[in-house]
């Protein structure tokens, strides 16, 4: 174990000697705690806006993303989710939840 650690430090210490213009990741470990019908929904949001790479993005270059990001596994249910949410009654369900928490804490700031 000892080897490992040490090996991971010199290769970690070499990559970044050998590429010094790469930006730092953040070493905090983030994982989705929502359902997965939420970060679908999300992603849906942001690929439908074209917010990402000028509207040039897939859904699969997010998923990739989301799941790396997150720790999650996205890819299997992608392509099922969009009908999913097209038959719930509310089909922006967390966006609205999104709105209304984010509307909540602008107003409680403001008073």
């Amino acid at each position: 174990m000892a080897n490992e650690m040490l090996l991971h430090y010199i290769n970690n210490e070499m990559e970044k000697l050998d590429h010094p213009e790469r930006i730092e990741l953040p070493k905090a470990f983030l994982r989705w705690t929502g359902s997965k019908i939420d970060v679908y929904e999300l992603l849906y949001s942001i690929y439908l806006a074209g917010s990402v790479n000028d509207g040039k993005a897939t859904i699969i270059d997010l998923v990739r993303a989301f799941e790396w990001m997150f720790h999650i596994d996205l890819q299997k249910g992608i392509y099922d989710t969009q009908s999913d949410l097209e038959k719930r009654s509310d089909p922006v369900k967390y966006l609205s939840h999104l709105v209304a928490v984010l509307r909540r804490r602008i107003n409680h700031r403001l008073k």
